[in-house]
């Protein structure tokens, strides 16, 4: 049996603000392999962002409180000192973020950037590290790296910058790299080649991939596995053949009612969800999606749903799944 590169157990996440507790992740489990893509699906505030930064140990830790377990090669995350999780950052788990101009230092080059992130996980010297840097930056697809190297991150566009920032999370090799929709602040055409970069070398690099998105055709098109995440709590999880063939929680449904069809036939108006997340400082007593659920029940409202495992790995939180499920 394979062991898992990453395991999370029970994670909690919340934020205490004033009086307020704001559950922002709340009891999550995944895993993922080693070479493994999974994708982490859910609107926003849903708590996949979250659930990222709480793996990089990057929340403030003044009003964050972190319960469970982020087991990385079997070391717990949250038991480590911040110098032994700085040694993991950058040089085993590395992270794409969503804008890369709040990520890049408008101060230092390009090349100074990618180079100050081999020097600090590696014993090498500054010539080293830059020829390192143009190396890079040629392997994402920049052209004229050794003149790219010197420029700043505001000489280039949002799709060279997201190329960089892809250097960046690469360079040293990582076993597992975080993408939170990475290509949220690009068009259409950049977004395609973005994805496929990231995809072709996660493969290269034999890094395994959690991709946060709210794009289902993105999971089909790149995950083998997903989790499907609504009001900081997973509510299914499964391969993503599987999940999408037949899903099983009434919320992964409508997620997938809403994808525009363009296969033809007659007119139908964009099916939605109607209703919006909970405010994650009151959450209710029973299930957290019940009051935008067409199929809630009684016991809906009053009763949260234990996670059910089902046959070839699914899981669902729902007393009353939907598809016609094999336990």
């Amino acid at each position: 049996m394979q062991i898992p590169l990453l395991q999370i157990n029970q994670l909690q996440t919340h934020f205490h603000i004033g009086k307020r507790v704001v559950k922002a992740v709340d009891g999550i489990s995944i895993s993922v392999n080693p070479g493994e893509t999974m994708a982490l699906v859910g609107e926003s505030g849903s708590g996949k962002s979250v659930t990222a930064m709480s793996i990089m140990r990057l929340l403030p830790e003044a009003i964050t409180k972190t319960q469970g377990e982020i087991l990385f090669e079997g070391r717990d995350m949250l038991k480590m000192s911040m110098e032994e999780i700085r040694d993991i950052r950058g040089k085993h788990i590395s992270m794409i973020f969503q804008e890369p101009m709040t990520s890049l230092n408008p101060a230092y080059t390009i090349g100074e950037q990618i180079s100050e992130a081999v020097r600090v996980h590696s014993n090498v010297d500054k010539k080293t590290a830059w020829n390192k840097a143009v190396e890079m930056l040629e392997l994402v697809g920049i052209p004229a790296a050794v003149q790219r190297a010197k420029e700043y991150p505001h000489q280039m566009s949002g799709g060279m910058r997201q190329r960089v920032m892809i250097a960046i999370s690469l360079v040293c090799n990582p076993r597992l790299l975080l993408a939170d929709e990475p290509t949220t602040a690009l068009d259409v055409t950049i977004q395609a080649q973005i994805l496929d970069l990231i995809i072709k070398l996660a493969k290269e690099f034999n890094t395994a991939l959690i991709m946060i998105t709210h794009d289902l055709g993105v999971v089909a098109e790149i995950a083998q596995n997903m989790a499907v995440m609504y009001a900081g709590r997973i509510v299914e999880q499964g391969r993503v053949a599987d999940v999408f063939a037949n899903p099983h929680h009434p919320y992964t449904v409508g997620l997938m009612d809403s994808i525009p069809r363009l296969d033809g036939g007659k007119k139908q108006r964009l099916h939605t969800i109607e209703g919006v997340v909970p405010d994650l400082s009151a959450l209710p007593m029973g299930c957290t999606f019940a009051d935008r659920c067409e199929y809630a029940k009684e016991k809906c409202r009053e009763e949260f749903p234990a996670v059910r495992v089902l046959a070839n790995a699914r899981q669902v939180a729902c007393h009353y799944p939907l598809g016609g499920i094999e336990s």
